[in-house]
């Protein structure tokens, strides 16, 4: 009989290389193969989100991901049972040591009853379960989920003060497997990357040097980048045509190229007065640490009361609240933009004039 499959279960979070990471590990399937791992077709997407709707009998409950996820609630169960299905007769034909599902929108708690069914639906066909993720720290969290927000809708979302905790804990309790947290910041990564760190922690046995390079990763956007996103989807400006407008991706894809090109890009940063208020509000360091033994290294000690803190944070709405905005090379960047979208629409009108003839 052959012995059933380890899973290495990969959560996330956002913005901590999670895209990089699978696009190399998808993209070395001899790599993987010969070191006895599988990483299952995400079917299109980097990560593996269409197959957990199957895992959990849950769907996301945030709208937006709801509609990039798939066009219908019985389409995206479908989908992710078919995915499974896949899956297992892809096991079945090439048996491997382990098994590796990754995908940062599940940094999430699920309903008692989506836990029992993941961990149900597991146990039928693996052994141990190895859940992990890599956290970043409370402000640089903040930038990134305001970021991520920002690409898909006008306001950031509301992020909880225990935000850590409200999700680790049901995995632990509720989970298929221990929980293994790691500090997402360069200077803790082994190499200071984050697919090398990643491979040495939880694949030692995979042979690096054979990975496929990652390639396109979900790029860090600038402030004035993430302004002019925050001014599109408040109807505040338009998109340069309308092929731009019906999908807001296109319009983020465009605004990204446009960044990547315009000089004086930087990372956004936070107001310097802001990280003492993300870090004074944040309730779950001390359960963090006595849960994990995590402590991030660029955290401080409360520098204000948690009132007033988390006054000053509901507050925070538009990015220059939250991070410094070069006004000029914002408004450059709104010009390279326009001069994208002229450009890209000459050429594929000439294209479809060309295959007219």
């Amino acid at each position: 009989m052959t012995p059933r499959p380890d899973l290495l279960l990969h959560l996330g979070q956002d913005k901590t290389g999670s895209t990089a990471i699978q696009r190399s590990l998808y993209g070395s399937p001899a790599a993987l193969r010969d070191a006895g791992l599988y990483f299952p077709d995400p079917g299109g997407h980097a990560s593996h989100r269409q197959i957990f709707p199957h895992l959990t009998g849950c769907l996301p409950e945030d709208p937006v991901q709801m509609k990039t996820l798939a066009k219908s609630e019985a389409a995206a169960f479908a989908t992710a049972q078919a995915m499974w299905a896949d899956t297992l007769r892809q096991m079945q034909a090439a048996p491997p040591r382990r098994l590796i599902l990754s995908s940062e929108t599940e940094f999430r708690s699920y309903p008692k009853a989506g836990f029992e069914r993941l961990v149900q639906t597991l146990n039928a066909v693996v052994d141990k379960v190895r859940v992990v993720a890599y956290l970043r720290s409370p402000a640089s969290f903040f930038v990134s989920r305001v970021q991520q927000d920002l690409k898909k809708r006008p306001e950031p979302s509301r992020i909880p003060p225990d935000h850590y905790r409200r999700v680790l804990a049901p995995w632990r309790d509720l989970g298929p497997g221990p929980v293994e947290v790691v500090e997402y910041r360069r200077e803790a990564l082994f190499q200071g990357d984050v697919i090398a760190d990643f491979c040495q922690r939880f694949l030692p046995e995979l042979d690096r040097a054979r990975l496929a390079d990652p390639g396109y990763s979900n790029p860090t956007l600038s402030a004035e980048a993430m302004d002019l996103l925050q001014d599109f989807h408040r109807g505040e400006v338009q998109a340069p045509y309308a092929w731009y407008a019906r999908r807001p991706q296109r319009f983020k894809n465009l605004v990204a190229q446009a960044d990547a090109e315009v000089e004086g890009k930087t990372r956004p940063r936070l107001h310097d007065s802001l990280r003492a208020v993300i870090e004074a509000r944040t309730t779950d360091l001390d359960w963090l640490e006595g849960e994990f033994g995590l402590t991030f290294g660029d955290v401080s000690p409360p520098q204000m009361p948690r009132a007033t803190a988390e006054e000053r944070f509901q507050t925070l709405r538009d990015v220059a609240d939250i991070c410094p905005v070069d006004s000029a090379r914002k408004a450059a960047l709104w010009q390279r933009v326009q001069a994208i979208a002229r450009r890209d629409r000459s050429l594929l009108a000439r294209a479809a004039r060309g295959f007219r003839r």
